[in-house]
């Protein structure tokens, strides 16, 4: 029987989103002001989007991983770290970007380019990590019980409206059982928020 996998379904939103990303920017003819900009802008969703994710990874999966391997948690926090710098300075690359004028854009695009892919890479790379080596100690060391209880609590930080946009990524990047399986989560997410006393919602609600 499959165990719960608190990283796979996730991750295929984000690689959809990295992959559409990156293949937006190599297409994008950056003379272009209205393509310079929309390159800018789903540069910015992306990193937002992993930002979110990793910030919840490190606040709920890395403490869980580290009960068993604090090694490895560490070494995963350190790279979400690392990969924080390179989505910085991604950013200050398309503030550049859509500051340069036209003679210095198609430049500034191209290191853009550049730039971003070096970053799937890496995040690709991050990713596998944590499907095979966070996912080994997390089965090894919690039960299916446990693993739905830490998942609820990542689901319970974010407001509905971020669970749906979350939902429209996923939808789309993953196979029939798996999307079934978030719709469920889904409801019961919305079912539990609707009954909950003030009291229970306080103790799941982020300082």
């Amino acid at each position: 029987m499959a165990r719960i996998d608190l990283f796979t379904t996730i991750h295929k939103g984000l690689r959809a989103a990295l992959f559409a990303t990156a293949a937006a920017a190599a297409r994008a003819d950056f003379e272009q002001r209205a393509a310079a900009d929309a390159v800018a802008a789903e540069v910015r969703r992306l990193i937002e989007l992993l930002a979110e994710h990793a910030a919840l990874e490190d606040a709920q999966i890395v403490p869980a991983v580290a009960q068993s391997c604090p090694q490895l948690a560490a070494e995963l926090h350190g790279e979400h770290v690392r990969l924080a710098g390179r989505e910085r300075e991604l950013l200050r690359r398309v503030e550049r970007l859509v500051a340069a004028a036209p003679a210095a854009r198609v430049a500034h695009g191209r290191k853009l380019v550049e730039e971003l892919h070096r970053l799937v890479a890496l995040q690709l790379l991050h990713m596998e990590r944590e499907e095979l080596a966070a996912n080994r100690q997390l089965w090894a060391h919690a039960s299916d019980a446990e693993l739905a209880q830490l998942h609820e609590r990542i689901v319970a930080v974010l407001p509905i409206e971020r669970q749906l946009e979350w939902l429209a990524l996923l939808l789309p990047a993953v196979n029939g059982v798996e999307r079934a399986q978030l719709l469920a989560s889904l409801r019961a997410a919305a079912a539990a928020t609707a009954t909950a006393t003030p009291a229970a919602t306080a103790e799941v609600a982020p300082c």
